[in-house]
């Protein structure tokens, strides 16, 4: 996958332009933003999740694991930007690492529960 480094590309790269006057009022431009890539990543979520489900996964799995990809995404893309000598492929594989060792390392619930 061949990606540029965010800073180098337009900040409003993937987004759809605000029509006027629909945009929030009564909140900052920086808070408009921020409720449109709240919305933004809910819909990326939801969509994960319904295609888990069209291939069997039960509901409430599909929604976690849509909801887990996305935070490691979210870390992995804030740590190419922090370290940009990586790319974006190497950062995501670095996250995906990391969250399967921290739960290699969790105890299984149900031994939690037994003690």
């Amino acid at each position: 996958m061949t990606t540029t480094h965010p800073r180098s590309a337009s900040r409003t790269s993937g987004t759809a332009p605000i029509p006027p006057g629909s945009a929030p009022t009564g909140g900052s431009p920086r808070q408009a933003l921020r409720e449109r890539d709240l919305a933004k990543a809910a819909s990326l979520t939801d969509a994960v999740a319904e295609a888990l489900r069209q291939r069997d996964v039960p509901d409430g799995l599909a929604g976690l694991a849509a909801q887990t990809g996305w935070a490691t995404f979210h870390q992995a893309a804030q740590a190419w930007i922090d370290d940009p000598s990586q790319s974006l492929d190497a950062h995501l594989l670095q996250a995906f690492d990391d969250l399967r060792a921290l739960f290699a390392t969790a105890p299984p619930a149900q031994a939690r529960l037994e003690s």
